[in-house]
């Protein structure tokens, strides 16, 4: 397996943590205008965890040509919360749907 492909297992194994911290705190923001079924919430929950963590692999990737390592915990953790919370916010909204009869700022 080349060390790319290892990298980015490492990377998705990392980021699970990353990825359901980031669900929970998008749900929780947006839970009252918007409505998701389970179903629908394991998808965004799983499309989002992958699709973050080829995004910090991209990044890590324009780091790496850059000459700086993304190898302390301090970065690492950074980057993947700063690329995972967009991600599922924008994962989110594409996978529920607006709740019917909700006046928001009332």
């Amino acid at each position: 397996m080349s060390s790319l492909a290892t990298h980015f297992l490492l990377l998705l194994a990392y980021n699970v943590a990353f990825s359901v911290l980031a669900f929970v705190f998008v749900y929780f923001l947006r839970r009252k205008e918007r409505e998701l079924t389970p179903l629908r919430g394991t998808a965004a929950a799983l499309a989002s965890w992958v699709l973050g963590s080829v995004l910090v692999l991209a990044v890590h990737l324009l780091f790496a040509l850059g000459g700086t390592e993304v190898g302390g915990i301090e970065l690492e953790m950074s980057i993947s919360l700063f690329v995972l919370i967009p991600v599922t916010y924008f994962v989110f909204g594409w996978l529920s749907k607006k709740r019917s009869g909700v006046v928001l700022g009332a």
